[in-house]
């Protein structure tokens, strides 16, 4: 099927891999749960179409047009994105380029996409949704990403050099090990983010923002922990909250301290001991804590939406749901939706009715956890231990390293 117009027909959940669609329009087509593996797309127009959870692993993709396509939790491993080129045959016996295609991804959504691998140097993608999307040793270089929604992204290894960021949203990315030579990153917000072993000598840094260090608080911490018990103790009626966003705070030792409801959005928590603490309904959306320690903590209906908690120990910690006052029968869940738990300890840890959707538990130690009637759908548990795991009752649609 090369060259033909077939847009807006429903291709969905079919098995086409390393199918031939160079050159075709496939505008507003629904591919959703299709497998495309190893197919050939270049040149192809796919945009406004519907691709998610579409297999497009080492699909040929150069030259093509994704504007405004949702590419949600797709699998695009290995996949080539780049530009390409149409060659014609020159009397001489050589091959001459007549046409060049980028490939064009604006506003695309990527949100969820498994992207590792893939290579998308000089790709057109401005204001393009990947949040949490997994581009680990991706090829972005000179790749045009100008406010793109990157939260949560994991960009470990990723080769960014002479790539446009300005403006993009990065809280909570992982850039680990990722070359950013050259890169423009004006206006980039890196709250959160990962930049160990990350080299900015070279990159366009101006106005990029990142977190504040606690000395930088208006208040001291003992303070701040002093008057947020007081407003715990009042119901609310006195005191104050404590609110630690956007704040970096890297090896603290806040064990058995009370912390119920406080906010820590965008936090940056690395090596920071929170044993027997309680966090019980607290906000970390989006915290940066590898290696933390939670052992022990209360953290029923905590919010860890996108965390990074690689290498954390949470052993015997109870992320349980919270009994509302005065609702009856009613739960409030803790939600782990997007967060990454590789290599984490998880031993005995409760985890009943909690939302790990989309959260990467690969070789992660979950010996005797609870989990319940949690969900894991589209999570990732690829070599993780589950030996006497309870999971009565848990969703493990489309789950990674679940049998």
């Amino acid at each position: 099927m090369t060259f033909c117009d077939a847009s807006g027909l429903d291709l969905s959940s079919r098995d086409m891999a390393e199918c031939e669609f160079v050159g075709s329009y496939l505008e507003r087509v629904n591919l959703e749960r299709s497998n495309l593996k190893g197919a050939n797309l270049f040149g192809v127009n796919l945009s406004s179409a519907r691709m998610r959870s579409c297999n497009l692993e080492r699909s040929d993709m150069r030259g093509v047009t994704l504007n405004s396509t949702d590419l949600q939790d797709a699998n695009m491993q290995f996949a080539d994105i780049r530009e390409g080129y149409i060659l014609k045959l020159h009397p001489n016996g050589t091959y001459v380029a007549i046409r060049r295609n980028e490939a064009e991804l604006n506003h695309a959504i990527m949100n969820n996409a498994n992207l590792a691998g893939a290579k998308l140097g000089m790709a057109m993608a401005c204001q393009t949704q990947l949040m949490n999307a997994n581009l680990a040793g991706a090829q972005l270089a000179n790749a045009n990403l100008t406010g793109s929604d990157m939260r949560g992204a994991n960009l470990e290894n990723a080769d960014l050099s002479g790539a446009i960021l300005s403006g993009c949203l990065l809280h909570g990315a992982d850039l680990h090990g990722a070359i950013l030579s050259a890169t423009i990153m004006d206006g980039a917000d890196l709250t959160a983010a990962n930049v160990h072993e990350v080299d900015l000598v070279d990159a366009d840094t101006t106005g990029m923002i990142r977190s504040k260090h606690l000395d930088f608080m208006e208040v001291p911490l003992e303070q701040i922990l002093a008057d947020h018990r007081t407003w715990i103790d009042s119901m609310c009626a006195k005191g104050v909250q404590a609110n630690f966003s956007n704040i970096t705070m890297e090896g603290l030792d806040l064990r058995d301290r009370d912390l119920s409801a406080s906010i820590m959005n965008l936090a940056t928590l690395n090596s920071s001991t929170f044993t027997r603490c309680k966090l019980a309904m607290a906000s970390l959306k989006y915290v940066l804590a590898i290696e933390a320690d939670f052992s022990h903590a209360d953290l029923r209906g905590v919010n860890l939406e996108g965390a990074n908690l690689n290498r954390c120990n949470l052993t015997g910690a109870n992320l349980g749901a919270v009994a509302l006052i005065g609702a009856e029968r009613r739960r409030w869940p803790a939600n782990l939706h997007g967060v990454k738990l590789q290599k984490a300890r998880l031993c005995q840890a409760n985890l009943q009715d909690v939302n790990l959707c989309h959260a990467n538990l690969r070789g992660a130690d979950l010996r005797g956890a609870n989990l319940r009637g949690a969900s894991l759908v589209d999570a990732d548990l690829s070599g993780a231990n589950v030996e006497g795991v309870d999971m009565t009752a848990v969703d493990k649609r489309y789950t990674i390293g679940l049998s």
